[in-house]
């Protein structure tokens, strides 16, 4: 009896659910309209999973198949924007006398700090270069960092704090030689190359930085906005030094490894930028939509970034160091995102 039961159940029960759920439910059925937290949540778990390295194997041939993947080459890296030029300046006075065959600089301050040098990290090096850690020194007022590769390749930096009743003088080899301007971290620098050598010389802070080497100096230039404090927090601790005019802040959301803010105003325009720290095992898949879509190759602290424009909305992807940056801008002319990406700082 209870076996030919089983039978009947197993025959009839799918066609009894489906009529029983066809009687049950109304023809038209409204549709859930989900809160922006809630599609944020669901879209920051499918984007960052930490998979095993036998389901990325698995995946890999699926991805390339389904899907396009952005990708960008490591050559990016963190940068430190502690404050504006302007007050730099307030900080540090500085002397310049340019003379025939050098330039002397001299530093002083009325500012006392407490920091430490020598708490720094590289996160930008070329192909390998390795610390010779013998030569590392360090104490309260200097830091000498020095780096070697098997070609013979050389980098040198030095940093110097600049307190109350220190002085410090620097000596640059400027005969005959290539004079440049940059920017280091927002920083004015100067960089000079003469043979083989080359150098880039910035303040930040309390701290005068000279780095030096034997490498290109457009690569030079990539190890120095790379280097950042050990210390220094590594997502959420940004600010925006320009938003257009009237939007304000919606919604933020932070955890230990991804950042979320959003902006809006009353004319239906906003802002949101996601910020996230890979390191270690982490896997991160950032999907864009690209199908008929303006694609082009930007700039944003002279890093490599893609700006992506359809419809109405403006996006601009780009990495420093571990941490991926996505902003996206609705009814914002791609001009105007590329100054709010510009103007965010440490």
């Amino acid at each position: 009896m209870n076996e030919k039961l089983d039978r009947l159940l197993e025959q009839y029960s799918a066609a009894a659910g489906e009529s029983w759920l066809e009687e049950s439910l109304p023809e038209d059925i409204p549709e859930h309209t989900f809160s922006h937290k809630f599609l944020r949540s669901m879209d920051k778990l499918l984007r960052r999973q930490r998979r095993s390295p036998a389901v990325r194997a698995a995946l890999t041939y699926a991805k390339r198949a389904a899907i396009f993947v952005l990708a960008f080459v490591a050559l990016s890296f963190s940068v430190r924007m502690t404050v504006d030029a302007a007050f730099r300046r307030q900080v540090l006075q500085v002397v310049v006398q340019v003379f025939s065959d050098f330039t002397e600089f001299r530093y002083t301050s009325d500012v006392k700090t407490d920091e430490q040098p020598g708490e720094l990290e590289f996160t930008y090096l070329p192909e390998g270069m390795v610390e010779r850690k013998e030569y590392r020194e360090a104490d309260d007022l200097h830091a000498y960092f020095y780096f070697e590769d098997e070609n013979g390749n050389m980098l040198a930096l030095e940093q110097v704090r600049i307190t109350t009743n220190t002085e410090d003088r620097y000596f640059l080899d400027t005969e005959d030689a290539d004079i440049f301007e940059y920017t280091i971290h927002g920083a004015p620098a100067i960089g000079v190359e003469k043979g083989q050598g080359k150098i880039i010389h910035w303040t930040e802070w309390n701290f005068v930085y000279t780095l030096s080497g034997t490498i290109p100096m457009e690569e030079l230039k990539l190890v120095a906005e790379g280097i950042r404090p050990v210390s220094e927090s590594k997502v959420g601790k940004i600010k925006f030094g320009y938003l257009p005019e009237g939007m304000e802040i919606a919604e933020t959301e932070l955890d230990e490894r991804d950042y979320f803010v959003w902006y809006k105003d009353s004319d239906g325009r906003f802002i949101t930028l996601d910020q996230s720290l890979i390191e270690g095992n982490d896997e991160l898949i950032w999907m864009l939509d690209t199908e008929d879509a303006e694609v082009t190759k930007l700039k944003v602290h002279n890093f490599d970034a893609i700006g992506i424009q359809k419809g109405a909305d403006c996006t601009i992807h780009w990495t420093e160091g571990q941490i991926v940056y996505v902003l996206l801008g609705r009814n914002l002319p791609m001009e105007e995102l590329k100054l709010v990406a510009e103007g965010i700082k440490w």
